[in-house]
């Protein structure tokens, strides 16, 4: 699909917005898991023009921290697909909604059942714990428990399969557990991601909104992947980069890719339409 023009967001956005929500991996980040040089002169014209940046991302609190100091960001971070709301600045979790450690037993135990040879983690807010078997593909701090049920409550649960691919993963996830958990994915990293029931990006964006008088129409959302989706839908305008998931480039707009400073391009474009006719 080709790029359209950074200066035609969805109509539903306010001249300038008041929020930025960007996800990370993919999206604001190269390939490299790093922030450019461009990208973080962008962020800090729109933090000068009074626009807030917030972070919205799968990874774990701390695994937010090395992109924070290359972005130069100090506010807030959503992290674990909305399980936790995050102040970067002070390293505090100010939010959680976890999945209850009884349900995480739950789930586990309904998806061995239907889908055996699984492997489970769990993210903590401050750890990953891990089954025996889970192959972590980052570099994390873990420690492995023996079963399911030694699991405690979960900011996200894990679940890998090899040999199925990501969307046919949680297409199965659904089916067996939906009423129960949200499921969705945020990449190539060979597992799916469950959070509690009502727990979402977007979900968590809103209500981060909500108690700062945000209306939607004032929010610039960026993302790649299918997490990112409803958020995208949402916001008064959203874009995605060439390289995302084909779910997400079907239903939005599509820029520069995350090695090509897309999200820079728009934010440098937006902010120097405003500097013009203002």
């Amino acid at each position: 699909m080709a790029s359209i023009s950074p200066l035609s967001p969805r109509s539903g956005l306010s001249d300038l917005p008041r929020l930025i929500a960007t996800d990370l991996d993919g999206t604001l980040l190269n390939d490299d898991y790093a922030v450019s040089a461009r990208t973080r002169r962008a962020l800090e014209a729109a933090g000068a023009a009074g626009i807030e940046v917030l972070f919205v991302t799968a990874r774990a609190p701390r695994a937010v921290h090395d992109i924070a100091d290359q972005a130069g960001h100090e506010a807030h971070a959503v992290c674990s697909n909305g399980a936790i709301l995050y102040d970067v600045g002070t390293r505090t979790i100010l939010l959680t909604d976890f999945i209850a450690k009884d349900l995480v037993t739950l789930v586990c135990r309904r998806l061995s059942e239907v889908l055996p040879g699984l492997h489970f983690a769990v993210e903590t807010g401050q750890s990953l714990q891990t089954l025996p078997g889970f192959v972590v593909p980052w570099n994390d701090e873990c420690s492995t428990v023996d079963h399911y049920t030694d699991f405690g409550p979960a900011g996200k649960l894990f679940v890998r399969l090899e040999g199925l691919d990501n969307d046919a993963l949680v297409a199965v996830v659904r089916d067996v557990v939906g009423s129960l958990v949200t499921c969705t994915h945020s990449g190539g990293q060979g597992f799916v991601e469950l959070t509690a029931a009502g727990v979402s990006k977007l979900d968590a964006v809103m209500d981060y909104c909500a108690s700062r008088g945000i209306d939607r129409s004032q929010v610039l959302a960026f993302g790649d992947m299918p997490n990112d989706l409803d958020l995208l839908g949402w916001a008064g305008g959203a874009y995605a980069p060439r390289n995302a998931h084909t779910s997400v480039r079907a239903l939005i707009p599509v820029i520069d890719g995350n090695n090509e400073d897309g999200v820079a391009k728009v934010l440098e474009n937006l902010l120097s339409a405003t500097d013009s006719t203002g």
